[in-house]
């Protein structure tokens, strides 16, 4: 038997712990015999073995008693295992839509339309704005151009109807822009005149038809008809601004004189044209009169002709 070095209750030789304070014992051997040892050795063996800090006898009060102390076993914490939460798929309430909480006004959805529910009616589908007039012409502007080449009383839009015109009204006003030396307010005036000669016309044939002749018409339809025998007039005047251009000495006596003002004059035979003409008979009426401007406009050089050479010749202020 041996002691327990904290409370010197008396142990078996082989305990290593205290069953009654649980100290740890630190050898086998026996108390007495430890001390009987420790005597027979030599002082210099005993202050060496010796321990620098002698542990004192543990003294229990008397008021406990002898309660054994059981053994303590180290148990580790156990460490918690992290389960992520299980989501659950959205499940909109019965019947769809959006259901809004009474009392309660969503912001989100301020100046948006929520989804139709379910079951509710399908709106009416918008009708696509018809295309304008204009866009409707326009589509069959060139075939229009085409099948009039001769003159035609298929309506067509006024602004379309009066590009051709206007297109013949500058070709004119450049074949005679040499006489007044290209100058610009020379040029700009004559041009203004020359696109107010042109616009009277369909207003004065439109006035007689509707009033002398009492037909009754309109006047978009007249100027679409007018505006069609320009086909040809446009033709007439870009070949005379070439021939007016290429010549050097323009004048009276000179045939290319007359040759572009076949141009007013055509102009004026295509507003006799929209007046005299009848249905599925413009394009002979149109023939007839530009062989007549023609005729006019070769006997005309020859009479003009003429009439200088006599000024010039005969005339006693000489020209």
């Amino acid at each position: 038997m041996k002691n327990c070095v904290n409370c010197n209750a008396e142990i078996v030789d082989h305990a290593q712990f205290c069953p009654k304070c649980g100290q740890k014992q630190e050898g086998n051997l026996p108390v007495e015999s430890s001390d009987v040892s420790a005597v027979d050795k030599p002082e210099e063996e005993q202050s060496v073995s010796a321990p620098p800090h002698p542990q004192q006898a543990f003294v229990q009060p008397q008021a406990q008693g002898d309660i054994p102390v059981q053994q303590q076993v180290y148990m580790p914490p156990v460490e918690p295992v992290y389960a992520p939460p299980q989501t659950q798929a959205y499940q909109p309430p019965q019947g769809g839509g959006y259901a809004q909480v009474q009392g309660q006004v969503d912001q989100s959805f301020q100046g948006q339309q929520p989804y139709q529910p379910q079951g509710a009616p399908i709106p009416a589908a918008t009708t696509p704005k018809e295309p304008s007039q204009m866009a409707l012409d326009g589509k069959r502007y060139f075939g229009w151009l085409l099948k009039g080449i001769l003159g035609t009383k298929e309506p067509m839009h006024m602004l379309l109807a009066a590009i051709v015109p206007f297109l013949t009204t500058l070709f004119y006003t450049l074949s005679i822009a040499p006489f007044f030396n290209w100058h610009a307010g020379g040029f700009l005036l004559v041009w203004l005149f020359v696109i107010i000669f042109v616009a009277a016309i369909p207003v004065v044939a439109w006035l007689l038809k509707s009033n002398l002749l009492k037909e009754k018409i309109e006047f978009k339809n007249l100027f679409s008809e007018y505006a069609s025998y320009f086909n040809v007039i446009f033709l007439y005047s870009v070949l005379a601004m070439i021939f007016a251009l290429a010549s050097g000495a323009v004048g009276p006596n000179n045939f290319f004189y007359n040759f572009y003002k076949g141009t007013l004059l055509f102009a004026l035979l295509a507003g006799v044209a929209s007046v005299v003409s009848q249905p599925a008979k413009e394009k002979k009426t149109w023939a007839s009169l530009l062989i007549m401007g023609g005729a006019f406009i070769v006997l005309t050089f020859f009479i003009v002709a003429l009439e200088w050479n006599a000024l010039t010749n005969w005339a006693w202020w000489g020209w």
